[in-house]
């Protein structure tokens, strides 16, 4: 037996056991946690389970020099902030509603360990990537054998190319995840790159000074429902008014127009009476509890307004951004007299809500996440919901992108785990219909005439009718989806080049038009281990 002797110095344990030990490490565990204000998250911590205290990972510099780091997070753990960049931050950018980020641990070899967030998907530092062809144009676009995570204004290396002026490195222009582009003109040139043409790029970044980076070990979707906040000290003049917008969760975005009525001699127009209580009430408590009472009291309004008493309040919207038909909820707040409200509010009203960050989520095992809340900002639904009463009747695909942990075709990591997923179908016709859901590796469809290739059936849902005139009959089913993707080329023999993404392996239809509807939730993920 190996004996993992605890160590303070964070150099290898010896003898090195980093390929006996999980890649999603021994011991990690991350919490969720709200920021100062309790509203937004941008944080999560690691704490250990081990009965050492210490967490244990598996770390390399890519260059052979493997190892295993141990660590004591400590009672206070240890925080990843998305708030930056750097140790303990993201690798570089800004969190972005609607994104998923990866979660390693980095290390300078033997001291200093840290957590690091990236864009899902990111691929190791100085990764190379073969070509597959080059257009004969300028910019000269290159069409990569799978996938890449290459971004728009980063670099990128090309070596080895029989086009000797695509040699070198240039800041890359995405188009797709198969593709991108450089400036170079290669008109009138080869569309052959040559079989020795690789390129490096789309990798995560290192802080200064870190050599050493683990496999993904976790990772958090920033889809959080957008917020606000603000207190009032007093009660807005007769008149004043405040334009909020939702996130669409009712259909498109919808704006309403909230207007103080103090002397309740009416509104202007459709607006949204706020009458605090009583004519000539100066009270900042009173204009919360009008305010709150009149932005939930309207109907089919994608905003709830809390009451937080002393006059706060926080608006949350009734949607985050993990359903792919809702924009991000960063959404305009308009003020008729900013310079009154102001005066009437000891935190002012923001111009617009802020991102809610990091869905809530529980780890329930080494690399396994449950997610707390259900679609809608409801909890219990079952996850966080991707598709809305799909009823297509040719296999569509359903994009969970932003909800799980990405793998990247034609690289090391085309399988990430698996991604849990929580649907219900039901028909309310009386014609009997039958729904499926599908795993589609290479993302081609039932429009592919070899599609019986591709689609693996995840689930039918049963003869679904209303036959009997009595509700209909309905359906729910739990299943588990590969984070698992793959190419499919014409230079394999297919008829059409089809790259599978976490935007199109998950794929579903109905057998015939009538009164069928799917609903899919993603309820979490289960990294490898």
């Amino acid at each position: 037996m190996i004996n993992l002797r605890q160590t303070t110095d964070l150099r290898a344990i010896r003898p090195d056991v980093s390929f006996a030990v999980p890649k999603v490490g021994i011991g990690l565990h991350f919490y969720y946690t709200r920021d100062d204000n309790q509203i937004t998250s941008n944080k999560v911590i690691l704490y250990s389970d081990h009965i050492s205290g210490n967490c244990y990972v598996p770390v390399t510099n890519g260059s052979g020099d493997n190892l295993t780091v141990e660590f004591a997070p400590g009672q206070s753990g240890m925080t990843l902030d998305l708030t930056g960049t750097g140790a303990g931050k993201l690798d570089a950018g800004t969190a972005t509603q609607g994104n998923f980020y990866d979660i390693r641990v980095i290390s300078k070899r033997g001291s200093s360990p840290a957590l690091l967030a990236h864009l899902s998907g990111r691929q190791q530092p100085n990764s190379w990537y073969r070509m597959e062809s080059v257009t004969a144009a300028s910019p000269t676009v290159i069409n990569v054998a799978g996938a890449h995570s290459i971004q728009s204004g980063e670099s990128v290396t090309i070596y080895g190319s029989d086009i000797s002026g695509l040699n070198g490195t240039f800041t890359a222009t995405r188009i797709s995840d198969t593709s991108f582009s450089v400036p170079y003109d290669n008109g009138g040139g080869s569309t052959n790159p040559g079989s020795n043409a690789v390129f490096s790029g789309g990798g995560f970044t290192l802080p200064s000074g870190y050599t050493h980076y683990s496999d993904v070990v976790f990772g958090v979707s920033y889809t959080a429902a957008s917020a606000a906040t603000f207190t009032f000290s007093g009660v807005p003049t007769d008149g004043s008014t405040i334009s909020i917008t939702d996130n669409g969760t009712y259909g498109s975005p919808t704006t309403k127009v909230f207007e103080f009525d103090d002397d309740a001699s009416g509104v202007s127009g459709s607006n949204v009476t706020v009458n605090p209580a009583g004519s000539g009430s100066t009270s900042g408590a009173d204009a919360a509890t009008a305010l709150v009472s009149a932005i939930n009291g309207v109907a089919s309004f994608g905003i709830t307004a809390i009451n937080y008493g002393g006059g706060k309040v926080v608006l949350y919207q009734q949607s985050g951004s993990a359903y792919p038909g809702s924009g991000t909820g960063v959404t305009s707040i308009t003020l008729n007299d900013s310079a009154h409200w102001n005066s009437k509010t000891s935190v002012n009203v923001p111009s617009s809500f802020s991102a809610g960050g990091i869905q809530t989520f529980t780890q329930v095992g080494p690399g396994q996440a449950k997610y707390n809340s259900g679609g809608g900002g409801q909890y219990g639904v079952g996850g966080h919901m991707v598709l809305f009463e799909g009823a297509a009747t040719a296999s569509t695909a359903v994009d969970i992108s932003r909800l799980c942990p990405s793998p990247l075709a034609g690289t090391p990591h085309e399988s990430r785990g698996k991604a849990l997923i929580y649907a219900t179908g039901d028909n309310n016709h009386a014609t009997t219909r039958h729904g499926y859901l599908y795993y589609s590796a290479d993302g081609r469809t039932d429009a592919d005439a070899f599609s019986h290739d591709a689609l693996e059936s995840l689930h039918r849902f049963g003869r679904l009718d209303d036959a009997n005139a009595d509700g209909g009959r309905d359906e729910c089913v739990s299943v588990a989806l590969p984070l698992k993707v793959n190419a499919a080329t014409t230079s394999y023999g297919y008829m059409t080049t089809s790259i599978g993404t976490l935007a199109n392996i998950l794929q579903y239809r109905w057998t015939g038009a009538a009164a069928c509807k799917m609903n899919v939730y993603v309820s979490g993920f289960d990294l490898n281990g």
